[in-house]
């Protein structure tokens, strides 16, 4: 299916320029404008959610399709397939990859880690009273830190 053309009749074709974007009619795709460095951190098959922006309730899987080769690619977009049952075309897609998936991970809300001249720790609660515990982190988002080490399961971290 033509999706979108970027030429009017008459007008001459370049080499390596967009002239017209097809697409299949399923599933559908949602098309991303990333940079080249990040489309090189997915890869195709990774798998994600897709949502219509600010509609949470219409989240569904989906993967990515398609990511370019090289830096020199005439199409530097990332394609994400997605089953989006009557979403018209053109509707803004809010796409959430995953950075890294571990199993068995500790993990402790911002709140709860404190900095003091570059040392990064959480305070303990022990029989003896409270301690304070050197912490190496992982990953983060805003509502969790990954504990790479410094706490067991079961420590009881005191928050702020």
């Amino acid at each position: 299916m033509v999706l979108e053309i970027a030429i009017q009749p008459g007008d001459q074709a370049s080499a390596y320029e967009l002239a017209i974007t097809v697409g299949r009619l399923q599933p559908l795709e949602a098309i991303a404008n990333v940079t080249y460095t990040d489309a090189q951190k997915m890869g195709v098959g990774l798998v994600g959610v897709c949502n219509v922006l600010n509609q949470p309730e219409t989240a569904v899987q989906c993967i990515v399709r398609r990511v370019p080769l090289t830096p020199n690619d005439a199409d530097q977009t990332v394609r994400v397939a997605a089953t989006l049952p009557d979403v018209p075309s053109g509707q803004i897609i809010q796409i959430a990859m995953p950075l890294e998936t571990q199993t068995n991970v500790l993990w402790l809300p911002p709140t709860a880690i404190r900095t003091f001249q570059n040392r990064i720790f959480v305070v303990l609660q022990t029989p003896e009273g409270q301690r304070r515990a050197d912490i190496q982190i992982g990953l983060q988002t805003d509502e969790r830190v990954e504990i790479l080490s410094g706490v067991n399961e079961g420590d009881v971290v005191v928050g702020t």
